[in-house]
């Protein structure tokens, strides 16, 4: 008896760290489960759900200042009024995607020299883009787009002293009283509208850093009526208008390529943006110049410093080169205090 029991001892001695480290062993592996069912949910919470999304927000931006012998300053009251309104949709359906921007920008400035105020931004930019993501890889896939770019109200030129317009239909020049405006282009003009189709690829989309590409043949077309645009200001004042390219070689097949970045430099605090849209006609038209002198450029940049929730310091540049309108560079640099607000 006292051997068998000896025996049940020694064999229970023996089998105890075999079964503790069973038990080890089977809890690591139970909470290796729960670590990969954890991360599972999280993705599966993060990842875009199908259905609609809808965003909005409206942004207020403003300057006031009034200077009395003040030094380097001009005598007199300056003030600048500006809204922007942004409104984003966004269809999920599985692989299928429809995503619609509008965005509206629109400034009065009013300066000593003016007595009235003056336009000094207008900007309606709309967009409709549908996808088609690949399952392997899902970074890229196809896309087709609508793309309109114009303005919404008049422009017109105002200057503090008596000039001369020079403009095609009267060479020598008329003369022009101070205060007196000169209309420029109308509403929805130029109106820039632009279809396209091809292949896209995001290949990084992470919190500090989005990128997104897309490269495809494009169609546009370039709307213009009686509108012009000053050419020139030379040392006597005079002022030197052209009308806006006419409608004959307007309408373009080429290819398009588009760069979407974003980053962030300190979170919730400095953002960057990028995006680069360029167009290039394959076809000559009527006109002189040249395939490769007729590329279409937009680059807008922008940094943005967020001082509280609501409020933030935005620097924007946006460089705009559209031949049939204009063959020159457009150039706007643009420093905002900005209230934004969400709405939807």
């Amino acid at each position: 008896m006292k051997k068998l029991i000896c025996t049940a001892l020694t064999t229970i001695a023996l089998a105890a760290p075999f079964a503790a480290f069973a038990q080890d062993k089977e809890k690591v592996a139970s909470e290796e489960l729960e670590k990969k069912a954890l991360a599972e949910r999280k993705e599966g919470e993060d990842a875009p759900k199908d259905g609609w999304e809808v965003t909005g927000k409206l942004g207020f931006s403003g300057s006031f200042t009034n200077a009395r012998n003040f030094v380097g300053a001009e005598e007199g009251t300056t003030i600048q009024l500006g809204i922007m309104l942004g409104i984003d949709t966004m269809f999920r359906d599985g692989q299928h995607g429809w995503e619609n921007q509008l965005k509206l920008q629109h400034a009065q400035t009013k300066t000593p020299n003016l007595e009235s105020f003056v336009k000094s931004a207008d900007q309606l930019d709309l967009k409709s883009t549908y996808t088609y993501r690949f399952m392997n890889p899902d970074w890229m896939g196809v896309f087709g787009r609508f793309k309109l770019g114009t303005q919404i109200l008049n422009s017109y030129s105002v200057r503090a002293e008596p000039a001369t317009y020079i403009t095609p239909d009267v060479p020598a020049g008329s003369a022009v009283g101070a205060q007196e405006k000169i209309r420029l282009t109308g509403p929805f003009e130029p109106l820039i509208l632009r279809e396209s189709a091809g292949a896209f690829a995001k290949p990084i989309e992470e919190e500090k850093l989005k990128l997104k590409t897309s490269l495809g043949l494009a169609a546009q077309h370039v709307i213009v009526r009686d509108g012009r645009v000053i050419a020139n200001v030379d040392e006597s004042g005079a002022v030197d208008v052209v009308t806006l390219e006419d409608m004959e070689g307007a309408n373009d097949l080429g290819v398009e390529l588009t760069l979407n970045a974003e980053g962030l430099i300190v979170k919730e605090v400095l953002s960057w943006n990028l995006t680069v849209d360029l167009f290039q006609p394959l076809f000559p038209s009527d006109d002189e110049r040249s395939i490769p002198d007729r590329l279409n450029l937009d680059l807008i940049a922008g940094l943005s410093l967020k001082l509280a929730k609501w409020l933030s310091l935005d620097y924007v540049l946006t460089i705009r080169r559209i031949p049939v309108v204009v063959d020159e560079f457009q150039i706007q640099n643009q420093l905002l205090l900005t209230a934004g607000f969400d709405i939807i």
